[in-house]
């Protein structure tokens, strides 16, 4: 699995630094106040959608899998946005440890010793029941087998973490892309939690230039 990640990054960092300056520059114009301007609204939500979509897009590419999980019935409706965090980090977190365990911890193997995972919230601003998407990758082979079942154990051990879950093989990833936006720019803007997403650093850092190799803005 690791070989997967053996990649040059320098163009995918490039994109990538693009659409933060994207999401940046919307959350930078938002806090100054209301857009009142209908037209220029639309425009700004339909380049926060677009942005949204080539970051989880970059990163989606080396997804292996897409997950649902849903919140319990009994605490659907007076669920806070912080108890739907903390249950998705806790789960973010337990399962990138039982994925590669040590080796995502220790600074030699940390990089690439990393579960891929984009999880979306639905549902905490609309009358839907609240629930989880998240892509998942880099998956150790030898845990693919086991996978859903571990899924379950850990989700079990949330609070609010209903014993009902969809896994499946990821086969098209623009179609996932674009189903994991749709909320973004019309329903909650923080629909993707960036906070809490696991993604291997190696995706994101740029390669340190060789001996004798010339650094090229």
């Amino acid at each position: 699995m690791w070989a997967k990640l053996n990649i040059d990054v320098s163009n995918r960092c490039c994109n990538i630094d693009k659409a933060l300056v994207n999401l940046s520059n919307y959350h930078d114009v938002s806090s100054h106040g209301a857009v009142t301007n209908p037209k220029i609204r639309r425009k700004m939500d339909k380049k926060l959608q677009n942005s949204t979509e080539q970051m989880i897009g970059r990163f989606g590419s080396f997804a292996s899998h897409m997950l649902t999980l849903t919140m319990n019935d009994k605490t659907n409706w007076n669920l806070s946005e912080t108890a739907v965090k903390q249950a998705i980090k806790y789960f973010v977190v337990s399962l990138n440890f039982r994925m590669w365990g040590h080796a995502s911890r220790k600074d030699k193997t940390r990089a690439k010793s990393q579960i891929i995972a984009i999880p979306v919230c639905e549902g905490l601003k609309s009358q839907k029941r609240v629930h989880v998407h998240m892509l998942l990758g880099n998956i150790p082979d030898a845990e693919i087998p086991a996978l859903e079942a571990t899924i379950l154990e850990i989700w079990r051990k949330t609070s609010i973490g209903l014993e009902r879950m969809c896994l499946d093989p990821l086969h098209d990833l623009d179609g996932a892309v674009f189903y994991l936006a749709k909320e973004v720019g019309y329903i909650n803007n923080d629909a993707v939690d960036w906070e809490t997403a696991s993604i291997p650093s190696v995706l994101y850092t740029p390669p340190k230039p060789q001996p004798g190799q010339r650094v090229t803005a």
